[in-house]
């Protein structure tokens, strides 16, 4: 990203050590990079919390992590395990894929993923109406 960090890099060696030093990737911390309304989703929203508050004992933070390189998409599918990245690459990484960790966590489960929503993790009905959050799926980016 071009920004000076010295020291302040990490990549898999130390990704235990982030959650701790980290305010911005502590558990509460990645809970507010999710986007858009995803957290306010009146059938998911508590679900996501929950699972994403779960990960943070040292294995599964670690596994995390390891996670959002399988669901990792442009500009970031170069990236791998050893690559050294910035703090606020880290964030913007997983600003860029929580929802599709999310999404595959589901999918892995054997959940039904129903059709995506037009307005992805932004739309707003999502947050008010229980029918349309059930019957969206709104892991998904927006395509209006």
């Amino acid at each position: 990203c071009g920004v000076t960090s010295g020291l302040n890099l990490w990549n898999k060696s130390g990704w235990d050590d982030l959650r701790r030093f980290s305010f911005s990737l502590g558990a509460h911390g990645v809970v507010g990079l999710i986007q858009g309304y995803l957290t306010a989703n009146v059938v998911e929203g508590d679900n996501l919390k929950h699972k994403l508050l779960s990960v943070y004992k040292p294995a599964t933070y670690t596994n995390l992590l390891e996670q959002m390189y399988q669901v990792k998409t442009p500009p970031w599918d170069t990236l791998n395990h050893g690559d050294w990245l910035c703090e606020p690459c880290i964030i913007q990484l997983l600003r860029a894929h929580l929802h599709l960790w999310f999404l595959q966590c589901k999918r892995e489960r054997g959940d039904e993923i129903h059709e995506d929503c037009w307005y992805g993790y932004k739309c707003r009905t999502q947050r008010h109406s229980v029918h349309h959050a059930g019957r969206l799926n709104h892991l998904c980016e927006p395509t209006r």
